[in-house]
């Protein structure tokens, strides 16, 4: 009996030993995510007995302790509490600067030293926690999907969704739980708290509640009405200015929002589309992609570093998820620094030969109402916006390109020779002009047969002058 005893003993010593050899130090969260101004709790807890720890920092030991007795370093007595009983540490009022990690260290009654790491991360805090909502009243009609967009200005760590008093979604972290009625139609998005209602009727109608609990800070909560309708309502797109006066080198916002959900739109100007998104999909034109933003969430669109040349309508589409297209109009003034209205002329003289064309190449520095141009006092043609006219004249043989104001002649005679003045009109300043000479040389057959005549007959050229 005693030497079976003594073997109990030795087996008893042995796995107390073995247990001692593996001590361990438990961490609770081996990473802290705690807004400025929270407390942070570094839980630890070892596998067996220890006589001594510290937590250390930067290379710089906070707290430390001898069995219960604990020392808190003078930087940190103020705002730092040690729990002897199991090494755990809490930082109080944390600020970004108490980021990084932190070394706990801890000795066993028997076996060498061993530590553990605790990594805090302290965001800054928001002034006040806030639900931001894109849409606070949706309308939708019946069988149409209602997505309540909302979004946190800090990290949440729970919330819910609540209608006719009862709570139908809920979250907690990244897991959403979703009510069985709603189970089949309702999508709860947990990074933002977003929820989507789909094949929504009239008996959805109504105040829906958001809640959010912030990781650090008070509950939250914010209302989004929805109003499902069984006939379809008309889309208006609201404009904040229908006008918009930049000088060059601005940018300039098309702030716009639509009183309802749309699937797509566009933005066109001149005809052509600046850019274009269904969904939350975006494409803006290559020419345009460099100095344009489109925000889909809207349908707003920023053009940066503007011109003069960006003067003009721009028009709005938009196509809700039930109903017609609906448009609107923003019209936008770009001001050069000067403000000098001027025609640029690319040749003041142009010599051509009888029987060609001649071309008066203009280019007016910003965009224009309308102009016209005049040859020994006659109009020879005339535009007002895109629409151009040529005098009847003229109208076999010339053409006018509203684009810019130049304007084409085609097979030309000396009798076209002298000065064509081109008058123009901006949308902002006064008329401006500019005058290109014209020489034409040599004789086409008409001009031939003009002068023979003339030579032949004289009688004549008193009656009919060429």
């Amino acid at each position: 009996m005693a030497g079976l005893a003594f073997a109990a003993l030795v087996l008893c010593l042995h796995i107390t030993a073995g247990e001692s050899q593996q001590l361990t130090i438990i961490v609770e969260h081996s990473q802290r995510n705690v807004t400025a101004g929270g407390d942070a709790l570094f839980s630890v807890r070892p596998s067996g007995n220890v006589t001594s720890g510290s937590w250390t920092f930067n290379g710089k030991t906070v707290a430390q302790w001898i069995d219960q007795t604990g020392l808190v370093d003078n930087e940190y007595r103020s705002r730092a509490e040690l729990f002897t009983s199991n090494g755990s540490l809490l930082l109080k009022s944390v600020n970004v600067l108490d980021s990084g990690e932190y070394r706990v260290n801890m000795v066993p009654t028997s076996g060498s030293q061993i530590s553990a790491t605790v990594t805090l991360r302290v965001t800054a805090q928001s002034p006040n926690f806030i639900i931001h909502l894109e849409h606070s009243q949706i309308n939708v009609t019946e069988g149409g999907d209602a997505f309540f967009s909302v979004r946190p200005t800090a990290g949440v760590s729970s919330g819910s969704w609540n209608f006719n008093g009862k709570t139908f979604a809920q979250w907690i972290g990244q897991t959403g739980i979703i009510d069985n009625v709603y189970t089949s139609r309702a999508e709860l998005f947990t990074s933002n708290g977003s929820l989507l209602l789909k094949s929504v009727n009239m008996s959805d109608s109504g105040e829906y509640h958001v809640n959010m609990v912030p990781t650090s800070g008070s509950q939250t909560s914010a209302t989004v009405t929805l109003r499902v309708t069984g006939e379809s309502q008309q889309l208006t797109i609201i404009v904040e200015h229908s006008q918009i006066n930049v000088t060059a080198g601005a940018d300039a916002l098309f702030s716009v929002r639509p009183s309802s959900t749309v699937s797509s739109g566009s933005w066109i100007f001149k005809g052509k589309a600046v850019a274009q998104w269904i969904g939350q999909y975006e494409v803006v034109d290559n020419e345009y992609r460099s100095r344009a933003e489109l925000f889909t969430s809207n349908g707003s669109l920023l053009l940066k570093s503007v011109n003069v040349l960006d003067s003009g309508e721009y028009r709005v589409n938009m196509v809700p998820t039930s109903g017609s297209q609906t448009s609107a109009t923003l019209s936008l003034t770009v001001f050069g620094e000067s403000q000098q209205f001027t025609i640029i002329v690319e040749h003041s003289q142009i010599n051509v030969s009888a029987g060609g064309d001649a071309l008066l190449s203009v280019r007016p520095s910003s965009n224009v109402k309308n102009g016209n141009w005049v040859f020994t006092k006659k109009t020879v043609a005339l535009w007002i916006g895109q629409t151009g006219s040529l005098s009847i004249e003229y109208a076999s043989r010339a053409e006018l390109f509203t684009s810019n104001g130049s304007l084409l002649l085609k097979s030309v005679n000396v009798m076209d020779s002298g000065e064509y003045r081109v008058n123009m009109v901006p949308n902002s300043v006064f008329q401006s002009s500019a005058t290109v000479t014209l020489r034409v040389t040599g004789l086409d057959s008409e001009s031939r047969r003009k002068a023979y005549n003339c030579l032949r007959y004289p009688e004549i050229s008193s009656v009919t002058p060429y």
